[in-house]
């Protein structure tokens, strides 16, 4: 359960109205028999019946639903859909895991129990991963979706500094000055910040998309340690692009 502690943080302002229910990947896998969608698609957002159940009971978790005494160490709760008999576990984020699901049967409990003992009942390690990969798809798909209209908006505004910011909270601050060559500076977060930061890979990406928008194969790029209008602030890395005019 350790690698996953690091996605257990309740968003600000969350209500219980507003709980995600999940599916652990050994559940999806093993007991549902369920394919793994691919890596843009949300988990929590899967159409099940036994996940459209648990969106039903989410408000008011755990009210309504027994808890399996036999597991003493962490609060797991069960409900009943059909003939399933459905365990789940609430995390400190306000997720709530589907995290087994058996048929009705004297062993049900059992095999639940089992599963915890061996470690393999709460989300792990496979679960942080995929969460790894969805955010990863979900950063991709917002780059290219984003950042060709943010260099658009900057260009129309040259000698303005613009700041636009991820759904993640990161933020990137662009200013174009045009003359005979147009200049682009893009200033990238601390990989500290706040929202997490950045990593090289992202950055690449960034960069990526921003130097694809000008289509220019004879752009000079270079990393720069100043900014046009001052200092860098919360951003560490600078990158200047030089542009001939028939670009973009």
């Amino acid at each position: 359960m350790g690698p996953f502690r690091r996605f257990a943080r309740r968003p600000p302002g969350e209500t219980a109205a507003a709980r995600r229910v999940r599916l652990t990947w050994r559940c999806l896998y093993v007991d549902l028999e369920e394919e793994c969608p691919p890596p843009e698609t949300d988990l929590s957002t899967l159409e099940h019946p036994i996940v459209r159940k648990a969106r039903e009971l989410a408000a008011s978790y755990p009210a309504n639903l027994v808890r399996i005494q036999e597991i003493r160490d962490t609060m797991v709760y069960r409900f009943t859909h059909g003939r399933m008999r459905v365990a789940t576990w609430l995390d400190d984020a306000g997720t709530i895991w589907i995290c087994a699901a058996d048929e009705r049967d004297e062993d049900t409990y059992e095999f639940i129990v089992d599963l915890h003992t061996a470690g393999e009942l709460l989300p792990g390690d496979r679960d942080a991963l995929r969460l790894e990969v969805e955010a990863a798809a979900r950063f991709v798909s917002e780059v290219r979706e984003r950042v060709p209209k943010w260099v658009d908006e900057a260009r129309g505004d040259p000698g303005q500094e613009h700041t636009f910011v991820f759904e993640g909270g990161n933020a990137i601050r662009l200013f174009v000055r045009e003359g005979d060559l147009i200049e682009i500076w893009v200033a990238l977060p601390k990989l500290t910040a706040g929202a997490g930061g950045l990593d090289p890979r992202m950055r690449g990406l960034v960069l990526a998309a921003i130097q694809e928008r000008f289509d220019d194969s004879e752009a000079e790029w270079s990393a720069r340690h100043d900014w046009p209008t001052g200092e860098l602030l919360h951003h560490e890395v600078a990158h200047l692009g030089i542009v001939s005019t028939r670009g973009g």
